[in-house]
């Protein structure tokens, strides 16, 4: 192997690691649910049994509380309005 065609692989390489890691960076910034958290956002959770949970998740204004168990995802209760800004004791 000569010297430029040495030079030529590695300069191909490192065009196509850059290629990848741009890519992956504009896929980041610019692409929903990559990256940040998004609109869904989980408030808090609680099991209540050995596979299931009740999950209470804000989307915009309303809180949503969930029913999690194997295999399925149940609508308990919408809480609208204003979250509130202290946890209660």
């Amino acid at each position: 192997m000569t010297a430029s065609s040495l030079i030529t692989v590695i300069v191909s390489l490192v065009l196509i690691l850059g290629g990848f890691v741009a890519v992956a960076w504009l896929a980041r910034r610019h692409l929903p649910g990559m990256g940040a958290q998004g609109a869904i956002r989980v408030v808090g959770s609680t099991a209540v049994g050995p596979r299931e949970r009740v999950v209470v998740v804000e989307i915009e204004d309303a809180r949503l509380v969930l029913g999690v168990g194997s295999g399925n995802v149940r609508l308990l209760h919408v809480l609208s309005g204003a979250p509130p800004t202290e946890p209660r004791a």
